[in-house]
C-alpha cells in the first residue's frame, strides 16, 4: 500500500546535490541544525513537547490496560477485540482526516485531538467493561490521524527542503525519547499500586501533556492550510 501511494506523487521533487555541489558537513552539525530549527519555531516547539509527554504517558497506559483487564478476569479474546475496535476507528479517522484538516484550523485540530485523548483515557481507570473501553478508545483514536497529518503537512510546508529530514528526525527522537521510561513507570505503578491507580496516573499524565498546546499562542492561532503564512526561517531567504 505504501508503494502504491508513493507512486501517485506528482509533485516535482528536488534533485539531490551531487558530491561536488554538496557542502561538507558533519553529523553533529546536521543534528544540531534540526534541533535548533525545531526549537526556534513556536508551533513546532509546542508539538515536540506535546509529543514527548503524550508518548511517555500513553506508553504507560497501553502497558497497564491489558494487564489490568487480565487481572480482572477479562478473556484475552475480549481484550483483542478492543485492539480491533481501535484499529477500525483509526482507519475511519484516516478517511475523515482530509475533510477535517481542510475545514478546521490546524491549531484547533492539534489541540482537539490532545484534549479528546485526555478526557477519554482517564475514565478507563474505573471500568473493566470491554464494550465501554472499546467505545472510549474509538473516540480517542478517531481524531489522531487528522492531528498527526495536519502537523506533518505544516512541517513540510514551512521547513526548508534541505532541513526536512533533520527536523523530522529531531521531532521523532523527541517524541520517542521518554517512551521506555513511561513503560517502566507503568509497570512499577501496576505492581506497586494496582491497575486502577496506574491507569489514573497515566490518565493524569495525558492531561499534563496537552499543556504545551494550550499554552502556545502559535498553536491556538494557526489557521486552516489555505491561510498558512510561510515565513522565512532565520538565516534563510524568502520561500
Amino acid at each position: 500500500m505504501s508503494s502504491l501511494a508513493i507512486s501517485t506523487i506528482r509533485t516535482p521533487l528536488l534533485a539531490p546535490l551531487s558530491a561536488e555541489d554538496a557542502p561538507p558537513t558533519r553529523i553533529r552539525h546536521e543534528i544540531g541544525e534540526g534541533v535548533r530549527l525545531l526549537w526556534s519555531h513556536g508551533f513546532l516547539r509546542a508539538i515536540a513537547l506535546y509529543a514527548t509527554l503524550i508518548n511517555f504517558a500513553t506508553s504507560a497506559v497501553f502497558l497497564v490496560l491489558p494487564l489490568k483487564l487480565l487481572t480482572a478476569g477479562v478473556s484475552p479474546v475480549a481484550i483483542g477485540s478492543i485492539e480491533t475496535v481501535v484499529a477500525v476507528s483509526g482507519i475511519v479517522g484516516s478517511l475523515a482526516a482530509p475533510s477535517i484538516i481542510k475545514r478546521v484550523p490546524t491549531g484547533l485540530v492539534s489541540i482537539g485531538s490532545g484534549v479528546v485523548a485526555a478526557l477519554t483515557i482517564l475514565p478507563i481507570a474505573f471500568t473493566d467493561d470491554v464494550l465501554t473501553i472499546g467505545a472510549i478508545l474509538a473516540v480517542t483514536i478517531f481524531l489522531l490521524p487528522a492531528g498527526n497529518a495536519s502537523v506533518s503537512s505544516y512541517m513540510v510546508a514551512v521547513i526548508p527542503d534541505r532541513l526536512q529530514g533533520r527536523t523530522q528526525a529531531a521531532l521523532t527522537f523527541a517524541g520517542g525519547g521518554l517512551m521506555p521510561f513511561g513503560t517502566l513507570l507503568g509497570g512499577a505503578m501496576l505492581s506497586g499500586f494496582g491497575g486502577e491507580t496506574a491507569m489514573l496516573v497515566g490518565g493524569l499524565l495525558v492531561f499534563v501533556s496537552i499543556v504545551p498546546l494550550l499554552a502556545s499562542r502559535e498553536v491556538r492561532e494557526l489557521p486552516t492550510p489555505d491561510q498558512w503564512t510561510i515565513e522565512a526561517w532565520p538565516g534563510q531567504g524568502k520561500r
